[in-house]
């Protein structure tokens, strides 16, 4: 009646289902204590506020989801305690802790870590290295500082390590891709806006590589094109935009994962020389070739488009009409070219 509950026994109630937005549970803001509970997900429910309880070491915890909720305080020490754990989310929240807590380290069970765009600044703290289970450790948009540890540089811990997601932060040093090349269950790799220098190396161009589905290497100060990337087939997106990689465009790269390339975005470089006619991805849904130094006649894309970007380059000729068949386009920018003629009289066709 009052709301003020410091301790919620749920054993053995048989509990199935999900929290309603609207459910009583919320209101129970002096709750410290919430026992035999395994999985606990209220994600994307900004209203819901207030500090995370105190856990002991009894809890049957698996998974504690809490993104993107408007959560304060700290993130207790005590959380080492909860030793069930496996998939902890805390991405997005507005927890004061100023570096990422090491007591992440002990939950030795752990195979799932997001603590992305939740105000942590620091190092990577040496403890994460104790999470040999861990399968996917995302930590981007956030203010990390220093260079990626070595443990975690080694994969000497991390062999099942899929997803590595450490974009937009403050993280500095040399990178070279041969550390990855040890990782043969990674597949998922974004390294983007940060202060590395990434060095790709030549020598490893024929090596028998890892499959990528999404591989981000924008703003990463790279210098050469990833040679590594020819023997990729796999790939879904593909972002190298925003490095000082100048040159032509190898031939090889416009059959690069021929079956599944949904994003390719090699905007902001120094790329030269003239494209393909026509582009064959055949589910591409974004292409982004701005503010390079392309010439020549504008490439086709498939009809599959939704996103081309093609502006601050050199192309010349008319806007082709074959662009008329990218009937789902939602995004067009052709501007600051060398283009003539007349508009094709399909593009107003695309008001919808």
């Amino acid at each position: 009646m009052t709301g003020h509950v410091i301790g919620l026994n749920l054993n053995s109630s048989y509990l199935y289902g999900s929290f309603n937005s609207n459910s009583s549970l919320f209101s129970l803001v002096h709750l410290q204590s919430l026992q035999n509970l395994e999985v606990l997900n209220v994600r994307y429910n900004q209203d819901l506020t207030g500090y995370l309880p105190e856990f002991n070491r009894s809890s049957p915890l698996i998974s504690l989801k809490v993104e993107f909720t408007s959560f304060f305080g700290t993130i207790p020490p005590s959380i080492e305690k909860i030793n069930s754990l496996q998939k902890l989310d805390v991405a997005q929240c507005n927890f004061s802790n100023s570096l990422v807590p090491s007591a992440f380290g002990n939950l030795r069970q752990l195979t799932y870590l997001d603590i992305s765009a939740s105000r942590f600044g620091g190092p990577i703290p040496d403890s994460l290295a104790n999470l040999t289970q861990l399968t996917v450790f995302r930590v981007s948009t956030s203010s990390l500082t220093g260079p990626i540890p070595s443990w975690l540089a080694s994969f000497s811990n991390l062999i099942n390590l899929k997803i590595l997601c450490l974009q937009s932060n403050n993280l500095s040093g040399v990178v070279e891709f041969q550390m990855f090349q040890k990782q043969q269950n990674l597949y998922q790799l974004q390294l983007s806006s940060n202060n590395f220098e990434f060095v790709t190396g030549s020598n490893i161009m024929n090596a028998a590589l890892q499959q990528f589905t999404i591989l981000s290497l924008s703003s990463c100060n790279l210098k050469e094109f990833p040679y590594f990337l020819q023997n990729q087939t796999n790939l879904e997106r593909l972002d190298l935009a925003g490095n000082k990689i100048g040159g032509e465009v190898p031939n090889w790269m416009w059959n690069l994962s021929k079956e599944t390339l949904v994003l390719l975005d090699i905007s902001g470089n120094l790329f030269s020389g003239e494209l393909p006619a026509v582009i064959a991805w055949v589910t591409l849904l974004s292409l982004r070739l701005s503010n390079n130094i392309f010439h020549g006649r504008l490439p086709i894309p498939p009809p599959s488009l939704l996103e081309y970007g093609a502006n601050n380059n050199k192309f010349t000729g008319e806007i082709p009409p074959l662009l008329c068949n990218m009937n789902s386009l939602l995004y067009l920018d052709l501007s600051t070219n060398n283009l003539w003629g007349t508009l094709p009289q399909c593009l107003g066709n695309f008001s919808e």
